[in-house]
């Protein structure tokens, strides 16, 4: 939650009901229950290619916060690896220090 990054806001405005689909014309010489069987599936249709709309949409906001996740994870592992390396050489050098004063001739006391 710094001030300092970048942010994105995702939203979507949905309409439920609206007020008046439109009028398919008539071919001459249907029958209007032909007519109204077509208007019926073609707002099926409608509704499902909004549904998957929406889905695809959602899943691709998903994407990229997990995305976003998944790059500052590997910026993290980098950090602690570098620190874990830092640690690993300055611990070699520590102990390769402590044993040459181990083995200095002018000082007997310290073994």
């Amino acid at each position: 939650m710094s001030t300092l990054t970048d942010k994105l806001i995702d939203f979507e405005i949905t309409v439920e009901n609206e007020a008046k689909h439109a009028v398919i014309p008539s071919k001459p010489g249907s029958t209007s229950e032909q007519t109204g069987v077509l208007e019926e599936s073609i707002q099926k249709l409608s509704g499902l290619l909004s549904s998957i709309s929406r889905s695809q949409k959602y899943f691709r906001t998903r994407e990229n916060r997990n995305f976003s996740t998944v790059r500052s994870t590997e910026q993290r592992i980098w950090n602690f690896s570098l620190v874990e390396s830092g640690l690993m050489v300055g611990m070699a050098a520590l102990q390769v220090f402590i044993v040459r004063m181990f083995f200095t001739g002018g000082r007997k006391g310290y073994v």
